[in-house]
C-alpha cells in the first residue's frame, strides 16, 4: 500500500486531475478606532469606595471612577495586512474538490495589542448525480487566537469581543434539481457553531 500511494498520486498529477494555486494579498491605510471603543465606561461606578474623596483609600483616577472613556482610546492607527492563501482543486468528469488555507496577518503600527494573526480553511464538493440533479457540500473552519477586527473583513450580525480567542466552524449542504427549463428546486442545510475562548463569554450556535 506504501509503495502504491505514492505511484497512484504521481499517475492523478500526470493525468492532470489536481491543480495547485496560490495568491498572497497585502493591504494598508488608516484606521478609526480600530478597537471598537465606545465613549461610555462600562466599568464606571461612582459608588466604588475608590471614588469617595473621604474614603480611606481615595483613587479619582482608577477606571470605575472615569464616566467616559479617553479620547485616545478611540484614536485612529496605521494598519496593514497580509492574506496568503494556497490551495489544491481536483477535477473529474462529474465531481469537483476545493480545498483552501489562508492565513492572515493584521499589524497595527501604535495598538499592536490588537495585532493578530488568524486562520482559515475551507473545502467544498461538488458532484452532478445526473445532466439535472447536483449534490454541493461545504466545510469551514476559521480560528482567531484574538478579536479579528480588520477594517476590510467586517460584517454584520457579527459580536465583537476583545481579549479572547474565537473558533467557528460551519458545514453546508445543497440539492437541487432541474425540474424543467425553467424551473429549478434546490433545498439546503447549513450548521454554524462559534465558541470563545474566555468562561465569561457565552458560545453561540
Amino acid at each position: 500500500f506504501v509503495a502504491v500511494l505514492p505511484l497512484l498520486v504521481i499517475s492523478l498529477l500526470a493525468a492532470g486531475v489536481w491543480d495547485f494555486h496560490g495568491g498572497a494579498g497585502l493591504n494598508a491605510g488608516r484606521v478609526d478606532n480600530p478597537g471598537f471603543v465606545g465613549t461610555k465606561n462600562p466599568s464606571y461606578d461612582p459608588k466604588d469606595p475608590r471614588c469617595d474623596p473621604l474614603s480611606a483609600n481615595p483613587n479619582p483616577n482608577a477606571s470605575v471612577c472615569q464616566e467616559f472613556i479617553s479620547g485616545t482610546r478611540r484614536r485612529s492607527d496605521t494598519n496593514a495586512s497580509l492574506r496568503v492563501t494556497g490551495g489544491v482543486s481536483a477535477q473529474w468528469a462529474a465531481t469537483r474538490f476545493d480545498l483552501t488555507y489562508s492565513p492572515f496577518a493584521n499589524y497595527y503600527y501604535d495598538q499592536s495589542e490588537l495585532s493578530q494573526i488568524s486562520h482559515n480553511v475551507n473545502s467544498t464538493w461538488n458532484h452532478n448525480y445526473t445532466a439535472r440533479s447536483a449534490l454541493s457540500l461545504g466545510a469551514l473552519v476559521n480560528y482567531t487566537p484574538e478579536q479579528d477586527v480588520d477594517p476590510n473583513g467586517q460584517s454584520t450580525n457579527r459580536v465583537y469581543v476583545n481579549q479572547t480567542d474565537q473558533l467557528a466552524g460551519g458545514f453546508r449542504a445543497t440539492y437541487s434539481f432541474a425540474a424543467t427549463a425553467k424551473t429549478t428546486i434546490s433545498g439546503s442545510y447549513r450548521y454554524a457553531v462559534r465558541t470563545y475562548g474566555s468562561d465569561e463569554f457565552v458560545d453561540s450556535t
